[in-house]
């Protein structure tokens, strides 16, 4: 079981406490630290490996949910939160499901609230980042990771379907932080836009590639010769000559196929 580190007198305490400023009005608030050179003066109780660590006290400015987080880090660190003056810890985390080796815990705590935050040490010392912030709604554009769960902004799940984080297909920007620019994008690929009409590449994935693709109809490689660049008739398709000087002659030329000119 943990041991709680009395927040009130510091000589009673085990180990070092750094105290954390209560104003949190300015958002999140980031504390960067190191375990190298600590005691090991806690054994947390979700796992039985544990190392230096450092203990930091803080009071909550209001009642709310709020995070504590790992959010960078050089070590495989633990997460435990202590009510100040027990031993029983109010939460514990080592190696968040959806965060790798980081840690977070997740807590409602009432406003002028005293709690130990002790991060530990997995393996060696190393330094860390603690995240300590009001878990509030993700806002899609404000560059602040708003509900404390290490994705920002439009890489968070809560603002797939913001406005603000949709894929514009034809700016050479990944507008919506995917790593996919464009029409590598899965939400453009259904666009007429993305639909190359004589790649004879299935660009858009709808089951059909070019000229026999809907999104082609009306493009200048599938028009038929006598309503498109190629002026004339079926002859312009028979005269071994590559008419619109697009790398295509005669029936090797999309257009002709789509105009019947090229079947006996």
């Amino acid at each position: 079981m943990g041991n709680g580190a009395d927040c009130n007198d510091n000589d009673n305490a085990v180990g070092v406490i750094r105290t954390v400023e209560e104003h949190l009005a300015s958002g999140p608030q980031l504390i960067t630290g190191t375990t190298l050179g600590a005691n090991d003066d806690m054994q947390p109780t979700c796992t039985f490996e544990a190392g230096e660590d450092v203990t930091y006290s803080w009071v909550a400015p209001r009642t709310a949910p709020y995070a504590f987080a790992i959010t960078q880090a050089t070590i495989d660190p633990v997460v435990e939160v202590f009510p100040c003056c027990t031993a029983e810890p109010r939460g514990c985390n080592d190696d968040n499901p959806s965060f790798g080796t980081l840690s977070r815990v997740l807590l409602v705590v009432q406003q002028g609230e005293a709690l130990n935050i002790v991060v530990d040490t997995r393996g060696s010392g190393g330094d860390f980042t603690l995240q300590i912030g009001e878990v509030l709604p993700e806002e899609c554009g404000n560059g602040v990771d708003d509900d404390v769960d290490l994705l920002t902004d439009c890489l968070d799940v809560d603002c797939a379907a913001d406005p603000t984080c949709g894929e514009i297909c034809d700016n050479a920007s990944d507008d919506d932080d995917d790593g996919l620019i464009d029409c590598e994008d899965p939400v453009c690929q259904q666009t007429a836009g993305c639909e190359n009409c004589s790649d004879t590449e299935d660009n858009d994935f709808d089951g059909t590639t070019d000229c026999e693709d809907r999104d082609c109809r009306y493009t200048i490689e599938c028009r038929p010769p006598e309503r498109g660049e190629v002026q004339g008739n079926k002859s312009s398709c028979q005269d071994g000559i590559d008419n619109d000087g697009n790398g295509s002659t005669d029936c090797g030329d999309t257009k002709c196929q789509v105009a019947g000119y090229c079947f006996s």
